[in-house]
């Protein structure tokens, strides 16, 4: 199946219908938790698809499935805020929405929850091939808003038996896929440092 798969994606029809997806989604950056209009969208497409799926998960995120319903269940991932930047020179693709500061759906940011849609595309037309079930999990509040707790503390995941956070990497190939066993890129943490000890200078 997957050299039909990787044929199907490099259709002209399939490659127009997604930069139209993409370019939407660049025109309606939303920060973390506040992502309606992207939850919106990427539930007109997947009823346009006919794949079914659950909604509101942790407020604005979509969990779709498609396949037999049975196990084995491997998830896709992908977020769907946008960050708090200031792009200085948009493109026509762009629009800055103002909420209390610029934000931008930057191209590599934007197409993890780009390639989600593409996804559900290709395995929906497919759907009885597959041996087992495969989520699309679209989570919400990834930039700081510990966005994948909130799915966790549903139990959206608690039947799936393995799950790939869908990236890009400017370093990788383009048509080449990356991964490694365990985690993979990057973790942000919290925490506190107390000091104690006789007054000194630290370069």
């Amino acid at each position: 199946m997957g050299c039909e798969l990787l044929g199907s994606a490099r259709r002209p029809e399939f490659f127009e219908w997604l930069k139209t997806v993409c370019r939407t989604i660049h025109q309606h950056p939303e920060l973390g938790f506040e992502e309606h209009k992207t939850s919106q969208l990427i539930r007109s497409e997947l009823d346009l698809l006919g794949v079914e799926y659950l909604w509101p998960v942790a407020k604005t995120g979509v969990i779709a499935s498609i396949g037999s319903g049975t196990k084995p269940l491997f998830a896709l991932r992908a977020d769907m805020d946008a960050l708090p930047l200031q792009v200085l020179s948009p493109s026509r693709h762009i629009t800055l929405q103002k909420f209390g500061s610029c934000l931008a759906k930057l191209t590599g940011r934007c197409m993890p929850v780009v390639m989600l849609p593409g996804a559900a595309k290709l395995l929906q037309s497919r759907k009885d091939q597959l041996k087992g079930t495969v989520k699309l999990v679209f989570q919400r509040g990834e930039e700081g808003y510990s966005g994948a707790r909130h799915l966790l503390k549903e139990g959206a995941l608690s039947d799936v038996d393995a799950i790939i956070s869908l990236h890009v990497v400017p370093t990788v190939p383009t048509g080449s896929i990356a991964s490694r066993a365990g985690p993979i890129l990057a973790g942000a943490g919290f925490f506190t440092v107390t000091i104690r000890g006789i007054g000194a200078h630290g370069a």
